[in-house]
């Protein structure tokens, strides 16, 4: 398959970048000056034990030269009850618990409007690159509380350079955070990059992205096949060993290996057209692989397809790694390389059930009706509509003007739910009743009085919310346990066992950087990975 190639005028702008007189490196909490160029990669629905069960797959550079150069935490916590994107993103970014960063859960209810609202919305900006702006489309981070690690470089008065590149908009954005200098997102049914009048003031996407949305658009509605031959190479016993799908490149063929290339094709180019890495002063470049979670609602964490989308974003990863470490000065050396998932992924509930687990579906539809028929018949119709607002990631939204115990008696209606392991209201929050630790903490790190909903289910293990094949959204370790991988000079290569939290990444990164970290990160320095291993 024919890749996008990087326009030679951009190439030959980086190296005529590289051989200028650089600006003296900053300071560092060490002896050596930071990394020219901070990578972080995101792999949506990376679960902790993909890299460890598929290792098979994994060649010498890419995801298995990180495993096997970085200092790799196979067990790193989303200490949190609901792991989703938005919120997985946000925590990466900033280095801060939902509850703080103001990112609870992906879609919500505006308590004042009864509408959906959306992680990243916001009205006032509009999609660059587009015709037109979807509904609820991601806009801006207006609805992010919490800095990020690229907003505290920025704001440490360096002339560093901060880019963000995802197929979802709400990674995009999250990861970018308020300063970034360029923001971009796929709008999967056109394949076109855009991002935000927020990011790009005067209407108009920077001249990197020409070339790459002209290849993209001559490829749109092209056939694509996706194979995979022979019996399993890792540990997968869900579905058949081999296979031969063709798509219609667009939307509905981001759930193939086509999505980790045309994010790294972005990403290359991306990197050129900013100079990134070519002076003293570091930059970052935030990449999330959304590709990768399409892929897995679609067929389950057991399945075949699952081997091959790694292996796919293995040789990608090589690819990216390969192409920076020539681009930058000093290459691999004076580059620092982060790897971390957003969220894991459950097992699909059938096949839970052939290996006699208990498991099961929530049905969507019932929650609702069966919390409107509670309230129904306690309180009578609710004037001019319905008790219940919306039901949003086994979040209940009710109307507004709700009370105490219209939410106690919605919570007990579902509570008779067979799925359900507890239920809790914002009441219970506030007074300390909640399901036993560590349960009631991972729910303190999620739970928003303005943006959670006013009752919460928490299901039992191996079940799940979704008509899809797999899903998340539960605090259980399938879900809540990702890798954490650093690599680069800074740090002492190694399998690590000690505890690491998602939040510890952004504090890391900082303490390497020599910056102050985001304001409201509140993990530790992960020191025993650190070279001369500061105290």
């Amino acid at each position: 398959m024919p890749r996008l190639a990087l326009p030679i005028s951009l190439v030959a702008a980086l190296i005529l970048a590289s051989t200028a007189s650089a600006a003296p490196p900053p300071a560092r909490f060490g002896a050596e000056a930071p990394p020219r160029l901070v990578v972080v990669l995101v792999v949506d629905q990376l679960r902790a034990d993909y890299l460890g069960r598929f290792r098979t797959m994994l060649g010498d550079d890419g995801l298995g030269e990180l495993v096997r150069r970085g200092a790799y935490y196979p067990y790193a916590e989303y200490d949190i009850i609901q792991a989703m994107t938005g919120p997985g993103h946000a925590t990466v970014a900033s280095g801060a618990w939902p509850t703080h960063s103001g990112v609870v859960l992906n879609y919500g209810i505006d308590r004042a409007t009864g509408e959906k609202a959306y992680c990243v919305e916001d009205a006032r900006h509009r999609w660059v690159g587009a015709p037109e702006t979807p509904a609820h489309a991601g806009t801006s981070p207006a609805r992010l509380r919490a800095p990020t690690l690229g907003d505290a470089l920025k704001n440490s008065g360096q002339p560093s350079r901060v880019v963000s590149i995802a197929i979802k908009d709400r990674a995009a954005i999250l990861m970018g955070g308020h300063r970034a200098d360029d923001v971009v997102w796929l709008d999967d049914d056109r394949l076109q990059w855009v991002s935000s009048d927020f990011y790009r003031s005067n209407g108009a996407l920077l001249p990197w992205l020409t070339p790459i949305n002209d290849g993209l658009g001559g490829r749109l509605g092209k056939r694509y096949t996706w194979r995979g031959e022979g019996a399993a190479k890792g540990p997968s016993d869900d579905g058949k060993d081999g296979w031969a799908q063709t798509y219609t490149l667009g939307g509905k063929s981001l759930g193939t290996p086509f999505a980790p290339e045309i994010v790294v094709d972005a990403a290359l180019a991306a990197a050129a057209g900013h100079r990134l890495g070519a002076d003293a002063t570091p930059d970052i470049l935030w990449i999330s692989f959304s590709g990768f979670d399409k892929a897995g609602h679609s067929h389950g964490p057991n399945s075949r397809r699952m081997e091959s989308m790694l292996a796919a974003l293995d040789g990608q990863v090589a690819r990216l790694l390969d192409g920076l470490a020539q681009s930058v000065p000093g290459g691999r050396d004076a580059i620092a390389v982060a790897l971390t998932g957003d969220h894991g992924v459950s097992p699909r509930p059938e096949y839970g059930a052939r290996h006699r687990l208990p498991t099961g579906r929530l049905d969507f539809d019932a929650v609702s009706a069966q919390a409107e028929a509670a309230l129904v018949a306690r309180f009578g119709a609710a004037p001019d509509g319905e008790w219940v607002a919306g039901f949003r990631e086994l979040n209940l939204f009710l109307r507004p003007g709700a009370t105490a115990e219209h939410r106690a008696v919605a919570a007990e209606a579902l509570r008779e739910l067979a799925p359900a392991r507890y239920v809790f209201t914002r009441e219970d929050v506030q007074a300390g009743r909640l399901p036993p630790t560590p349960l009631d903490r991972r729910i303190g790190n999620q739970f928003d009085p303005e943006r959670s909903g006013d009752v919460v289910i928490v299901l039992k293990p191996y079940h799940i919310y979704a008509s899809s094949p797999a899903s998340h959204l539960t605090g259980y370790t399938y879900d809540r346990l990702v890798p954490l991988v650093l690599m680069g000079k800074p740090f002492r290569a190694g399998v690590y066992g000690q505890r690491a939290q998602v939040v510890d990444l952004a504090m890391t990164l900082s303490f390497v950087l020599g910056i102050q970290p985001p304001a409201m990160a509140e993990g530790r320095v992960l020191h025993e990975a650190l070279v001369g291993n500061p105290r």
